[in-house]
């Protein structure tokens, strides 16, 4: 239970992160980052980059947008990472209507006990761990304020985070198996598949440690 609920919030970090989409890299690579002095964004140009297996090809830097607190309205909160101002983005994460009517909310999609988890954590009973130079985990890392470079090829993904240089590599080889004894760590272990041209990463092994 304790890791099912940490896997969870995990895995939809790192769905989020990959649904960014194409598009969003495309631009950044065609110089459509937005600054104080800019306007809109460029549209992309030229067709999505893809591997030789068709799929799309997530190769390259990626310029994090700095969101300090990733449970506040979509945007809202999201800094650019190189004036920390703000970004001026039209839409302010106002709630829509999905198919059924009812308006969406930006909660992190907690379980109870990884709500309990996370309110009850005290950094200066627990200890700080980010403060203490410790690995920051899988979340922290995608939405810290340093980029993050994405190696990628038809039969495996990893990034190299600038955040203290971390990493993590991902199997797309159905038939790979991580071994069983692994002891857990901060960032767990990752399997992913395509589901359509969405990349779906799946991850196990937790230490516990990581808010």
């Amino acid at each position: 239970m304790r890791w099912n609920s940490v896997l969870f919030v995990a895995a939809v970090a790192a769905v989020l992160l990959l649904n960014l989409g194409v598009a969003a890299q495309e631009a950044g690579q065609q110089g459509g980052g937005r600054s104080p002095q800019r306007g809109a964004n460029l549209p992309p140009a030229g067709p999505t980059p893809r591997l030789s297996d068709g799929k799309p090809d997530f190769s390259g830097h990626w310029n994090n947008p700095y969101t300090p607190n990733m449970a506040g309205p979509k945007g809202a909160s999201a800094l650019d990472p190189t004036t920390r101002l703000p970004f001026d983005w039209p839409h302010k994460g106002e709630p829509l209507l999905d198919a059924k009517g009812q308006p969406k909310t930006y909660d992190l999609p907690y379980t109870e006990w990884g709500l309990k988890q996370w309110k009850e954590y005290d950094p200066e009973k627990n200890g700080d761990y980010a403060g203490s130079c410790l690995p920051f985990g899988m979340s922290r890392n995608i939405n810290s304020p340093h980029g993050v470079q994405i190696v990628h090829s038809n039969g495996a993904f990893a990034f190299l985070f600038e955040q203290n240089t971390w990493f993590h590599w991902i199997s797309l080889d159905p038939n790979f198996k991580w071994p069983a004894d692994l002891p857990p760590s901060w960032t767990g272990v990752s399997a992913a598949h395509w589901d359509g041209d969405t990349l779906v990463i799946e991850t196990t092994g937790f230490n516990g440690y990581t808010r």
